[in-house]
């Protein structure tokens, strides 16, 4: 015997199995780090900044903000009081802190109370009102936003006249000279107060666009004041002066397309995203794996200043900008990952971040990236590579946030490529492409979105402006891509109407495609988009409420965890359960027919198969070779000794393959069936079968006490499926499985499920599906194929250490 400790990658083909890992989907990949580790980190963080809350309740250096002039940099110093505190308070509050707790209140009234001078305080004081979202709290943002643009106020000197510098400097009024650190605050805490309802007129953002496009290096990034050089490109200065330009463009795109008139919106995909926004995203493609420290420094920018290299400040732009810009990875790097990994390894056991800014500062910055980048992602925006995919840039990220406060929780957006690898694609639910024209997709990329969906995502295709050049597009790529189902149009009755809220509203006319399991295409033939990008909640409410459902129904309501979502394997979960797993050292072999039925053909589920051949592998030394049943033939089951029959709808089996059956079962073979997604035609045709092939041996419950239960008496270790955990359907009506059998002469012939296994097995999520989550699933089904190993390949029957 051996103690193992490697888990199999998903992605890995097992010996013995027949088909291409494509044709048997893809898995998300395991991540740098995990959402355990994460929280562990933002916990340690949590507790430190209130080891260190003082005793006046906030995070200053001292009590008088004018005791600071007395000291080495005392004036800067001065308009850096009370930024400390509202830094500390602001990450607490990402965090999930609340703002009743009595430890933070002493911190708020501080706040609220203190005067503050300076540009980085005032400018995170308002955004820690804008988080808190409090009426009550409106004449404090009022009073901070009012402070922020007299601070972006200049005077010239020749003509007397007050302009808007766009730019900001310790203090007010404008001097004139600026620095892009100081800016980024400031532009941040009116961003802040602007979405609370102080609506900043226009002009504004367009002085801040103007300065950051005037201010731009020819290298694409950015220094920290005026006039720097190419070789004073810092990596923390781009990232905030790039996340800037996004929030300028968001503020402005209102003026570039009427208003959304329930079908479209004129001026639509007009917008013009600045040059400098593509620079700078080539930028950090090019430097980010530098600074990171992944490339060597030649492979970045020739010459910079302090910009290779980490540290909070940076990592904190980084967050902003990932999530302002939706990129998931820059340069080919997840950076919330590399992140995250990056301030794990650097606070070790200390519980916080020590450095040049303060441990408070940095510590702060540290909380910030991990809670703000770890929100769950529900959608995923597709660049396919034209301009068309982009003409209402906030519509993903408005309707994340329209989720985000329906669901009390940050929610996140994403932008993916068609040139990120499938497994990429999965950490959302959803995969949303929007447009006008009609898409042209390569035989790869149309590869890529059938993959997507059978590996467990939902696609939904929106026609913006209720373009028919798209609908018509798109209805052609459908019958291509998925051309055993045809779309049909969404009815009332259809759940995802209602699986979060009720939605009484019109709206657009919706195409769906179901494979008996689930709807996993939608097309969405009226524009949603254009609500969506003006964030006209009101008044098509009913929207963002599909929005929401759509996601909610995708995840079968699954607990919204981080983006970095991850579904352990069996042994990846017990091992976490402390359990003790040892794996025989002789390899058992045993050969697995899998028949879908009525298509006899399996083309739902497809990762079903290859799960259970990992977990046998892994967890028993057994290689499952799995031989594929084509066109209801019963020719190749000689060396076969299960057979798996599965499927949604009902079937009729043939009298040939009756006595091909019978034939297999008098040479010792086992039938194991269950009904795909629970579906009651395939279990009523089931019966008859039963009926037809044992005749006078009805099933039987199998008990708890079986070795099919409690995994022990097998011919190898199984597993202990005593409680089982199952999907949301059934989720409070059982934790048992529900295992029948079949015998004949003493012997157990046949074992089916009254729920399902197969959807199970594949992990994705289904909002009709009856049966256990993916593990319990995998246990089962491994204990069935355990039972029927054949003699002279079992070898140690020993028992998991529970």
């Amino acid at each position: 015997m051996r103690y193992i400790t490697l888990l199999l990658a998903l992605v890995i083909v097992l010996a013995g199995v027949a088909r291409p890992v494509a044709a048997q989907g893809v898995d998300i990949p395991k991540p740098m780090v995990s959402q355990e580790e994460v929280q562990k980190a933002m916990d340690g963080l949590v507790a430190y900044l209130y080891s260190i809350q003082n005793d006046r309740g906030e995070w200053e250096e001292v009590a008088v903000a004018d005791d600071l002039l007395k000291g080495e940099h005392g004036a800067k110093k001065r308009l850096e009081y009370g930024g400390r505190t509202a830094l500390v308070v602001l990450a607490l509050l990402y965090a999930g802190e609340k703002p009743d707790d009595e430890r933070l209140q002493k911190a708020i009234k501080f706040l609220a109370e203190v005067e503050l001078k300076g540009t980085y305080a005032v400018g995170i004081r308002a955004s820690v009102w804008s988080k808190m979202n409090d009426p009550k709290l409106r004449p404090l943002v009022k009073r901070d936003a009012e402070w922020l643009v007299e601070a972006t106020t200049g005077t010239d000197r020749a003509t007397k006249k007050e302009y808007i510098s766009g730019a900001f400097a310790y203090s007010k009024p404008y001097p004139g000279y600026f620095d892009h650190s100081n800016t980024q605050y400031g532009v941040l805490g009116l961003r802040d107060a602007d979405i609370r309802g102080l609506e900043l007129p226009p002009q504004y953002w367009l002085a801040i666009q103007e300065h950051m496009i005037k201010q731009q290096q020819t290298n694409g990034g950015w220094g920290y004041g005026r006039d720097a050089k190419v070789s004073e490109t810092y990596g923390n200065m781009t990232v905030g002066c790039l996340a800037n330009l996004y929030i300028t463009m968001d503020r402005l795109s209102k003026q570039h397309e009427a208003a959304f008139d329930g079908r479209v919106a004129r001026g639509c995909g007009r917008v013009a995203v600045p040059e400098a926004v593509d620079k700078g995203l080539a930028w950090l493609d090019r430097n980010l794996p530098v600074d990171f420290g992944i490339k060597p420094k030649e492979e970045g920018d020739a010459q910079t200043y302090r910009g290779h290299g980490m540290n909070t400040y940076y990592l904190y732009g980084l967050e902003r900008c990932g999530h302002a810009s939706g990129r998931k990875t820059f340069g080919g790097l997840n950076w919330f990952q590399h992140g995250a990994k990056f301030l794990i390894n650097a606070m070790g056991e200390r519980g916080h971040l020590a450095g040049y800014y303060g441990n408070e500062v940095n510590s702060s910055w540290a909380l910030l990236f991990l809670s703000k980048g770890q929100a769950p992602v529900l959608y995923n925006k597709l660049d396919y590579g034209k301009p068309d995919w982009n003409n209402d840039p906030m519509d993903i990220p408005n309707l994340s946030k329209f989720i985000g406060e329906e669901l009390e929780m940050r929610i996140n957006h994403q932008v993916i490529s068609m040139e990120d690898p499938v497994e990429e694609w999965l950490d959302a639910p959803v995969l949303y492409i929007s447009g006008h024209e009609a898409l042209e997709f390569t035989d790869e990329q149309k590869a890529k979105l059938r993959l997507y969906t059978d590996s467990g995502g939902t696609v939904l295709a929106e026609a913006c402006c209720s373009n028919a050049n798209f609908i018509r597009g798109f209805q052609a790529l459908a019958s291509e891509v998925w051309p055993e189902w045809e779309l049909q149009m969404l009815d009332r009755r259809h759940p995802v109407h209602s699986f979060q809220y009720e939605i009484r509203g019109r709206l657009p006319r919706i195409q769906h495609m179901n494979n008996g399991c689930r709807s996993f295409v939608f097309l969405a033939m009226e524009d949603m988009s254009c609500a969506w990008h003006q964030n006209q909640q009101m008044r098509y409410k009913a929207y963002f409420q599909f929005g929401l459902n759509l996601a909610r129904y995708a995840s079968d309501k699954q607990p919204l965890r981080s983006r970095l979502v991850y579904v352990p394997t069996v042994v990846e979960e017990l091992t976490a359960q402390g359990k003790t797993i040892e794996t025989p050292v002789d390899l058992a072999k045993i050969t697995v027919a899998d028949w879908s039925l009525p298509t006899s053909k399996r083309n739902t589920d497809i990762r079903a198969m290859r799960h259970l051949s990992e977990t046998l592998k892994e967890a028993a030394n057994v290689e499952m070779e799995l031989v594929s049943i084509e066109d209801n033939k019963l020719d190749r089951i000689d060396e076969v000794q299960v057979i798996h029959l599965s499927g949604h709808g009902g079937f009729v089996v043939s009298d040939e393959n009756i006595a091909l059956l019978k034939a297999f079962v008098d040479r010792g073979g086992l039938i194991w069936a269950d009904p795909q997604c629970g579906r009651e035609a395939f279990s009523k045709s089931l019966d008859e079968l039963i009926g037809k092939l044992f005749a006078g041996n009805r099933p039987r419950l199998v008990l708890q006490t079986d070795s099919l239960v409690t995994g022990k008496g097998l011919p190898r270790a199984g597993f202990d499926v005593a409680q089982v955990a199952y999907k949301q359907s059934l989720q409070m009506k059982e934790n048992r499985p529900s295992l029948l059998e079949v015998q004949k002469d003493g012997r157990r012939v046949m074992v089916f499920s009254k729920y399902d296994l197969t959807c199970g097995m594949d992990g994705h999520n289904c909002a009709n599906c009856m049966g256990p989550q993916r593990n319990d699933a995998l246990k089962i089904a491994a204990n069935i194929v355990i039972s029927a190993l054949p003699k002279g390949e079992a070898g140690a029957a020993d028992d998991w250490e529970q």
